[in-house]
């Protein structure tokens, strides 16, 4: 349910894919069952899980794209900022894909987003800067381009949620690393708006506010890192070796941006 600014409720919900053809109901396939799904209004909620674990469509339901046949119905009813897992552009300039029909939310905070997306080298380099005309599926722009102008639509719209489907799949790794700070992250571009992420990313678990992990359709563990830690093996299912001293590393920052952030509000 969406109650207020930037909150979302889900409680002992069943939610299905229903394919209609010809005005009847051809298939209908159970997709989430959510005993409970609360992103915590203005932090950042990351849900990770195994490949087809039902992660892109809890977004989707959250988004009212699934059929809710018991529990509450979701209904999101403030603005929602989305970015799919597939980037998807118009055939119009960057410039248009970004600010995509909103209200002119003024130079400066478009100029900023273009900063914070990373796309200010992209526009260097093309020809006519942001007034660049992009093709049909964007196809004189790479993959991790597309990923970005999309992600920077969200990000303009200056909507109270933003759901977030894997951008940072098809980005390099130190791009990923400076999107999700400068936007995701705690001291972020959207640090006040209610962020649900969801991601393969797992170096990034210790700076979420809370992480839902969804196997087989269903959330079987919720809480903060340390909580989940604590618990075992819910996160050494998820995280390899490899990843360790990143893990450590992020962890470690969020402490430090959490003093910071508290020093600015005491300073106010």
């Amino acid at each position: 349910k969406g109650k207020g600014k930037g909150k979302i409720e889900v409680d002992e919900s069943r939610l299905v894919d229903v394919t209609i053809a010809s005005g009847q109901v051809e298939k209908m396939s159970r997709c989430l069952t959510v005993k409970r799904f609360q992103p915590i209004p203005g932090g950042l909620t990351m849900v990770v899980g195994p490949v087809g674990s039902g992660k892109s469509t809890l977004l989707g339901a959250l988004l009212g794209e699934l059929e809710t046949i018991k529990g509450s119905p979701v209904d999101l009813t403030c603005r929602v900022g989305y970015a799919a897992q597939v980037p998807w552009v118009l055939n119009a300039t960057v410039e248009g894909n970004i600010r995509f029909g909103e209200q002119d939310h003024g130079r400066e905070w478009y100029e900023t987003v273009l900063e914070k997306c990373c796309l200010l080298s992209d526009l260097e380099v093309l020809p006519a800067g942001d007034q660049t005309e992009i093709g049909e599926r964007g196809v004189n722009l790479s993959g991790g381009q597309k990923a970005r102008i999309a992600l920077a639509r969200a990000v303009y719209s200056k909507a109270k949620i933003c759901l977030f489907d894997d951008p940072l799949a098809v980005v390099d790794a130190h791009v990923g690393k400076r999107l999700f700070n400068d936007i995701c992250g705690p001291n972020g571009l959207l640090s006040d708006a209610t962020r649900v992420l969801v991601t393969h990313q797992v170096q990034f678990l210790p700076m979420a506010d809370q992480i839902v992990v969804l196997e087989n359709g269903s959330i079987t563990a919720c809480g903060t890192y340390a909580d989940l830690s604590a618990q075992g093996l819910v996160l050494e299912q998820l995280v390899g070796s490899g990843g360790a001293e990143e893990l450590e590393a992020n962890e470690g920052q969020k402490g430090d941006d959490e003093k910071k952030r508290g020093d600015v509000e005491v300073g106010k």
